[in-house]
């Protein structure tokens, strides 16, 4: 994509000064605190522009990308916000893919919403999973209340499909998708999939009851 289409990328319900707005806002956590006088000095660029733009107001792709360059950060993302800012966040973070679930005939599968989360990858490493296995899903009930409460996010390893005692796992029963714990009371010969709330379906998987275990649940993160 060339720079002198980058903003033809926004969303169609984005108004000019929205978008101005939004690269003002990236510009302000790229700086941080740097003194703003000294660095447009050093890069030879006018700190006048920079103040406008951190004003919101207009500003060419040729300025932006200037600016963006001498700070090291990615230029589409400051115009878009798109991808990763810069190298080093690159090598730090990982962009992990949200789910949702869409209705497909009789039974409902996970799809990807062209969004994404983005997660240190030192915890992937430390709970053993690989970006590729990784993704995130909306919890959508309250089945699982107050372990995981409507809109929660839940970080799904998704080649971890063998249920184990005690532990969250996102699966699909009959045309939902929601989260149940496993639970044995035999060493493993037979498992239950049960749910916080106790009007909830509870599901044995030595029944006829449709269902999919997409993953298991490695961590949760609460809406305030």
């Amino acid at each position: 994509m060339s720079r002198s289409r980058a903003l033809e990328r926004r969303p169609k319900n984005d108004s000019p000064e929205m978008l101005y707005s939004q690269i003002a806002e990236r510009l302000r956590s790229a700086l941080g605190e740097t003194n703003i006088v000294r660095f447009a000095k050093e890069a030879g660029i006018s700190k006048t522009w920079i103040y406008d733009i951190l004003k919101g107001e207009p500003a060419s792709i040729a300025i932006i990308s200037a600016i963006a360059e001498n700070l090291g950060y990615n230029w589409r993302w400051l115009v878009t916000g798109e991808g990763m800012p810069s190298k080093q966040w690159e090598q730090t973070t990982t962009l992990v893919p949200r789910l949702a679930s869409s209705p497909t005939g009789r039974a409902k599968e996970l799809t990807t919403t062209g969004q994404h989360m983005l997660f240190a990858t030192q915890l992937l490493t430390e709970l053993g999973i690989a970006p590729t296995e990784a993704a995130v899903f909306s919890v959508l009930d309250a089945d699982m209340a107050p372990i995981l409460n409507q809109s929660d996010d839940a970080l799904i390893h998704l080649s971890d499909q063998r249920l184990s005692q005690g532990n969250l796992f996102l699966v699909g029963i009959g045309s939902k998708v929601t989260i149940r714990r496993a639970f044995s009371s035999d060493g493993g010969i037979s498992w239950s999939l049960i749910a916080e709330r106790q009007s909830a379906q509870q599901i044995s998987i030595s029944a006829k009851t449709r269902y999919k275990i997409y993953g298991r649940i490695r961590w949760i993160g609460h809406r305030l």
